[in-house]
């Protein structure tokens, strides 16, 4: 298979994986579908060009998008996106 098989093949498997969303719950309810799937993808440690790439965004778009999150779960990084899926229950320790 080409290069472009290759990364259409990646590309669909990291929309299949995140089209189910992680079962989000309380402060998360708030966030859009899109939203939501970005922040299973942070949760997932995927990383932002993987992220833009699979949903045919720009970097510059993520980034923008992750601000908006973090203003509607008032927290100021991907870690306490971590810690509120924690609290919430979505990840468990």
């Amino acid at each position: 298979m080409d290069l472009m098989g290759n990364l259409f093949l990646k590309k669909v498997k990291f929309l299949n994986k995140y089209k189910v969303e992680v079962k989000l719950k309380g402060e998360f309810e708030k966030l859009s579908s899109r939203e939501k799937q970005i922040v299973a993808a942070i949760i997932k440690e995927e990383r932002v060009t993987d992220i833009a790439f699979a949903l045919g965004l720009k970097m510059n778009t993520i980034s923008t998008v992750k601000k908006n999150i973090y203003y509607k779960l008032k927290v100021h990084s991907d870690i306490g996106i971590y810690r509120l899926a924690v609290k919430e229950g979505v990840i468990k320790i």
